[in-house]
Parts: C-alpha cells; structure tokens; sequence
C-alpha cells in the first residue's frame, strides 16, 4: 500500500480528527468575565485518549516549566518536534510561568541545547505585562511593584512606570523576592488615593517552586490578599494561573485559533484545567512532575485530552516518520 506523503497530508490536514470529538470550535477568542469561568465546549473537551494524537493542529502553545526548572529540555525529543513542525509549516509558541524568566532567558537556554526559537514566540509574565498593558491601558501611569529587571523590561516597552503612587492609574503586582513594607505602602497609597486605580496581578497562586530544587514559597496571592484587605478592594485583573486571561492575551498576539491550537504541558494540575476552561484542547507530557495515575484519578474535567511519553508524540508518526526519511518517500512516488 502507498503510504500517504507530507504533501498529501498536508492538503488533508483540516479533515483529520479523532472518532471520538474532542475539539470544538471556538471561533475568535472569547472575552473571560473572571476566574470561575468555564468554556461552553468543556463538555466537548472531556474525552482523555490515553495516548498521542492523530491529527496535526494549526499550533502548539507548550508550557515545560518544570523542564526549565530542572534545566531538562527533553532532547533530542524537542529537536524533533520542532524540526517536524517546520517541515509541515506549523507554528510552535512556548509559554513560561516564571515571572524571573524572560523571552530572551528562555531562547538563549534552548540555544544552548543548539534549539533556535524565535523570541517572539516565548510568551512570559514580562511579555504577558507588556501586551496587555499596551492594549488595555494605552499610555496609562503604571506603578509596578515587580523587581528593577521587570520593570525595566516594561520600560523598554515603553510602558509608562512612574515611581508616586498618587500618580498612578494601574497597580502592577509580580512576584518579588524583595517585596516589602515599603512596595506595600506604596501600592496602598495608589489604590487608597483613587477608587479608579487598578490592581493588576501576575499570578493568584498561593505558593511557588524556586530554584532547581524547586523549593517552595509564598506566592503572589499572599501580597495581592494583603493589599485588597488594607485597601477594601478587589483585583481588576489576573495576568497568570489560575485565570486565562494571560491565555487570551497570547492567541490576540499571536493570531492562532483556540480551537486548532494544542496546549501542551508537563503539570497537570497548574495547567490542563484553566486551559481547558478557555476551550483548548490539552495534552499531558509525562516527563514533568504529573503521573499518568494522577491524570487518570483526576476529575474528567480537569483531564488532558491526550497522554504522551514524549513531546515527539504530539505530531502523529506517519507524518514524523516522512519528515525523518524523506528519501523512502521520494522514491515510492
């Protein structure tokens, strides 16, 4: 039997789909009224396939964050994914939680593992700030209490940062190992002075890993509870997990559909729930700190939709296996 070329697939590829349907359409991206907010494809979404997937999609939004962490960037697995990803022309964006890791930070440590991905495709908590910034308070006095790296990043951005609370129109809150009395008065002030200061955050998680050993600490939610019981306030915004906002901001920058767009990431728990809320389709790579029997015992709506051993899984064989040895192709046709 003549085995079907990346040519061939490629002019077929919108009508690969799986028996069981996994994927609705969402069409453009949909706004997030807040935290509790569940796509209504969810229920479309709760298939899990104990396995890869068989169909090709339009992009990959890939969250190793735990691979980072442990400087573990899956080679040459990633290579091969990547190197498949071009080859049929689809796009590979990364996205990172780690508010101390920068597009750059990230792009130079995969250079190091001879991996070239281009800056504009790594989307972190800098990143996130910049883009919904600019788009949501164009040209607003900003009063960020991040560390001086971040905000010069925002700066750069052209973010504009002013230092007097009283001036400030957003409050900006990113996790800092530095954060104290004086950042906290400061951000009191701002939003004390005006019921129409914003508090913008970065993250609502309770605690965090940090370091290669991945200690754990208080997380952003402890300085953001702090500031709305002072202040008798709420949060405006969350830029991080467990909201989608942050979501929402990538596929606006980016352009991909939701609904053809693969999210793949190697922690359930962070991560396979809120995406699926925002009417993603997931997958689970088992190389991170989530087991296959943690996915399993799992809520079925907190499942991912598929299960992988490898991030080469993600795009189906027979295409993987035409990209690898083109030569038998060639020769069959």
């Amino acid at each position: 039997m003549k085995k079907e070329t990346v040519k061939e697939a490629l002019s077929g590829l919108k009508d690969l789909r799986l028996t069981k349907k996994i994927v609705g359409r969402v069409g453009k991206v949909p706004e997030i009224p807040d935290d509790d907010f569940e796509h209504p494809n969810l229920k479309e979404l709760a298939v899990m396939v104990e396995g890869a997937p068989q169909q090709l999609f339009a992009g990959y939004l890939i969250n190793l964050d735990s691979s980072v962490r442990d400087d573990n960037f899956l080679l040459p697995e990633l290579d091969r994914l990547l190197n498949s990803l071009k080859s049929v022309r689809r796009q590979a964006y990364f996205v990172a939680n780690d508010c101390y890791l920068h597009p750059q930070d990230f792009v130079e440590r995969l250079a190091r593992h001879g991996l070239e991905v281009p800056v504009e495709n790594v989307f972190t908590p800098v990143r996130i700030a910049q883009l919904y910034l600019r788009r949501e308070f164009a040209g607003a006095k900003v009063l960020s209490l991040a560390d001086e790296r971040f905000n010069k990043a925002l700066r750069n951005a052209g973010i504009n940062l002013v230092a007097d609370p009283l001036k400030a129109e957003v409050v900006l809150l990113s996790h800092n190992l530095n954060f104290n009395f004086e950042l906290f008065t400061q951000g009191y002030q701002a939003l004390a002075a005006s019921a129409d200061t914003k508090l913008v955050t970065l993250s609502m998680m309770r605690t965090r890993k940090m370091g290669a050993d991945g200690q754990v600490v208080p997380g952003t939610r402890g300085y953001v509870r702090a500031l709305e019981s002072a202040t008798r306030t709420s949060y405006y915004e969350n830029l991080g997990r467990p909201g989608v906002k942050y979501l929402e901001v990538i596929f606006a920058e980016s352009g991909l559909d939701p609904a053809d767009t693969l999210f793949v990431s190697d922690s359930l728990s962070n991560d396979i729930r809120p995406t699926k809320r925002f009417g993603l389709p997931t997958a689970l790579l088992l190389t991170g700190s989530s087991t296959l029997a943690q996915a399993k015992s799992a809520k079925q709506k907190d499942q991912p939709n598929y299960l992988v051993d490898s991030v080469a899984e993600l795009v189906p064989a027979y295409i993987m296996d035409q990209v690898e040895h083109p030569a038998e192709y060639a020769a069959e046709e």
